[in-house]
């Protein structure tokens, strides 16, 4: 009986979306460099993901508080332009 679904995950070894060769199986040289493009791979991945959710919080909360604190800053210093004026 076949049954259906997904492989079962082998400790230790690399999905075949991080291998950089496919059969790495003739050489030690060939799966040193898989392992060394699994590494990369995470951390790329990693890397990409804290980019990407950084610059979204940069544009959609960052940059409109900065907004408001430089237009408060503005309305405070011709506040005090206006006072000078005058004295």
């Amino acid at each position: 009986m076949k049954v259906r679904g997904k492989k079962k995950k082998v400790a230790g070894a690399i999905p075949d979306k991080d291998k950089f060769f496919k059969n790495d199986s003739t050489s030690m040289f060939l799966r040193m460099i898989n392992r060394f493009y699994h590494i990369f791979a995470i951390v790329k991945r990693f890397t990409f993901k804290m980019l990407w959710t950084g610059s979204c919080i940069g544009l959609m909360w960052v940059m409109p508080v900065m907004f408001e604190v430089m237009t408060e800053q503005e309305a405070v210093m011709d506040k005090i332009t206006r006072d000078d004026m005058f004295a």
